[in-house]
């Protein structure tokens, strides 16, 4: 049976720590049967990918948004986690956003492209008023210890 996890969180770069703590945390349970090192590479993962989509909606907020929050919700499995990031901004979609160009090397740009290359699938949608970013990440059969 999935475990279902939701944290809420103001719009704030403030609360990436937590974000992140979360997204690590829900990557242990979800990879606790592989050894440590495949467990590591799976939670850092997610992390990584939490933080930058987290990241995505407090920088891209609405300026004169009403008081919002983005709503992190995390599906647990036995080697399964899914992670959905619900937000109030603006319409974009993961093909209206271009590849970082790192031949200028940019300040920024790279997070969703981070985020496409470590988790395995990474959807957006709209709903009603926001973005809805969902991505998943699987523990291999062949990592399982």
């Amino acid at each position: 049976m999935k475990e279902r996890v939701t944290l809420e969180l103001p719009p704030d770069l403030r609360f990436l720590h937590r974000a992140a703590t979360a997204g690590a945390e829900a990557a242990r349970r979800a990879a606790s049967a592989v050894d440590m090192q495949k467990q590591d590479a799976f939670v850092h993962a997610v992390e990584l990918a939490v933080s930058e989509v987290f990241t995505n909606a407090v920088k891209h907020k609405r300026a004169a948004s009403p008081a919002w929050r983005v709503l992190i919700h995390f599906g647990i499995d036995a080697g399964d986690l899914e992670v959905i990031v619900k937000d109030r901004n603006p319409r974009f979609g993961l093909g209206s956003v271009p590849l970082p160009d790192v031949d200028t090397l940019p300040e920024s740009g790279y997070g969703l492209y981070l985020v496409k290359q470590v988790m395995d699938t990474v959807t957006v949608h709209r709903e009603a008023d926001g973005n809805v970013v969902t991505m998943t990440k699987t523990v291999k059969s062949e990592d399982a210890t």
